[in-house]
Parts: C-alpha cells; structure tokens; sequence
C-alpha cells in the first residue's frame, strides 16, 4: 500500500467541512466554530465531518469542474449553513457568487446539496435554521403570502 504524504493528506482533508480552510481562520474564529459544532445534534455531525461529504463534493467538483480550492470554498459554506452562521435561503445566491457561476447551475448544486448531503438531517437543520434566523424565515413567509395571485380572479368592487 502506498503511503500517503501529509500534503496529500491535507488536500484531503481540506475538502472535509470540519477542515474546509482551518489553516486560515482566526484562532477565534477558529474556537467559534468548535463551540457550535460540538452542541450540534450528530446527524449535523456527520455531514460536517463524514466521509459521504467528502465524496459528494468529490463528485459534484468533477461532474460541474469545479478547481479543488473552490471545493474547498463550497465546503465551507455548507459548513456555514450547517452550524447556522449562514442562512440556507441564502446559499443558492452565495454558490452562484462564490463559485461565480450562472442562476441555473447554482440552483442545480444548491438543490443536490439540500435533497442528496442534507437529506439524512434535513430536520434538525431546519430546527436550527429555524431558531437562528426565525425573523428571516417569518419575513419570507410573509413577503410570498402578499404576492400572491387571487386564484379565484375577482375583484371586490365593494372594499375598493
């Protein structure tokens, strides 16, 4: 068996969100993240330092090109979203921009991030998501409930 060089290893490791660019936070930055991560449920864990996570980007840099530090990148964000530093609402726009891509193939990963890596804790994300950015989801809900279209066409002629 071959052995593995620690360069090697790092790049390796480097793509796991636990890793993702480690080696360039603030020391608090750094502790910040030890300190959500470890109240996480560990369905969250998982995810952020499993090696399904690793292969998922592996597979999604090769099937969209994507260059290795921008893997990197995406790891991150997804970290991000999964201790609830970033909102998940966010992150299709936060994809396209980062990885500097067009709306159409950002919503094509951000959509195989939520139903494929996401899938096993899907609730627990949403519950966390939901406590952190509780004033955001509300102002969403509210903001797609006012344009709404009157399904029914009629106009009240009596209240205008």
């Amino acid at each position: 068996m071959d052995q593995i060089t620690e360069k090697e290893l790092n790049s390796y490791l480097s793509l796991e969100p636990f890793f993702a660019f480690s080696d360039k936070d603030l020391e608090i930055e750094r502790q910040e993240f030890i300190d959500a991560y470890s109240t996480l449920p560990l369905s969250i864990k998982n995810i952020i330092s499993g090696s399904a996570t690793l292969q998922f980007l592996l597979a999604i840099g090769a099937e969209f090109q994507i260059q290795r530090i921008k893997l990197e990148g995406l790891s991150r964000i997804i970290r991000d979203i999964l201790i609830a530093k970033i909102y998940i609402g966010d992150m299709q726009n936060i994809i396209r921009d980062y990885l500097q891509i067009d709306e159409l193939l950002s919503k094509t990963i951000t959509t195989r991030i939520v139903s494929e890596l996401f899938s096993p804790a899907i609730s627990e994300i949403k519950a966390l998501q939901q406590r952190t950015f509780a004033s955001r989801i509300g102002q969403s809900k509210v903001q797609s409930n006012s344009n709404q279209i009157n399904r029914n066409n009629i106009i009240d002629l009596k209240n205008k």
